[in-house]
């Protein structure tokens, strides 16, 4: 807790500084106004390429399908047989998608499904699964979710997204937090090391129903503590 008076009106102010202690280092947190923005431009172009209303040929999806490598017969034979079953000569994504769903087996997550996913998109320039969603695309989503760290000339920012990609407006930014390791001669280092345990303080489960915190969670509760032991006196944040 900072104590600043106020000459001027004769006022104390109480500003509550978040700082950690790890090890033999000290660490300050710091709001700051810059804001991180995900690649929102590549993101709806994908998504662009995906929308359920898109109709593809049914004999596209047989040629690919038939393309596929023998390396798991039993689930290329299931996709082949869903594809030959379909009646009409065009179908829109979406009425694919839960063609498939009623299979269980024909989920996107096996290789075979990807790679199918992936091959009929280079072929046709659509997806019939959106795979943006991938590790492969995360440097897509920075700000968006997870947690990441990044250094802005000689100083260090994280920034807390959400704890799992879901439909938003891809327009949102996030907030940077500065952190400082104190009198340190090797900041970069030092920030790296503390940064799984901010993580770790940062998920908690139980607070923000299930998502993550912006700072370390104990310091809400510290917050709320030294208002109570200063009875009721507002204590500004920093």
């Amino acid at each position: 807790m900072i104590h600043e008076f106020d000459e001027e009106n004769g006022r104390e102010t109480l500003k509550f500084t978040k700082i950690l202690a790890y090890e033999d280092k000290l660490y300050k947190l710091g709001e700051t106004a810059l804001r991180i923005i995900p690649n929102a431009e590549q993101i709806n172009a994908m998504m662009r390429k995906a929308r359920s209303h898109h109709s593809i040929h049914r004999w596209a999806l047989l040629k690919v399908a038939n393309e596929l490598d023998d390396c798991n017969r039993e689930l290329k034979q299931a996709l082949i047989t869903k594809i030959e079953r379909i009646n009409t000569e065009t179908i829109t994504i979406g009425s694919f998608q839960k063609i498939l769903k009623t299979a269980p087996t024909l989920s996107w997550r096996p290789k075979l499904m990807a790679t199918f996913n992936q091959r009929f998109f280079d072929n046709a320039h659509v997806w019939l699964h959106l795979p943006v969603k991938q590790q492969i695309y995360d440097d897509w989503w920075n700000g968006i979710y997870g947690i990441g760290l990044l250094m802005l000339g000689s100083d260090y920012y994280y920034y807390v997204g959400r704890n799992q990609i879901i439909k938003q407006d891809l327009t949102r930014a996030t907030s940077l937090k500065q952190v400082v390791a104190l009198d340190s001669m090797q900041p970069k280092a030092d920030i790296q090391r503390i940064m799984p345990l901010l993580s770790t303080l940062m998920d908690s489960g139980y607070v923000r129903d299930g998502q993550y915190t912006v700072v370390p969670f104990p310091f809400k509760y510290i917050r709320e503590i030294m208002e109570l032991e200063t009875h009721g006196t507002q204590v500004t944040k920093r």
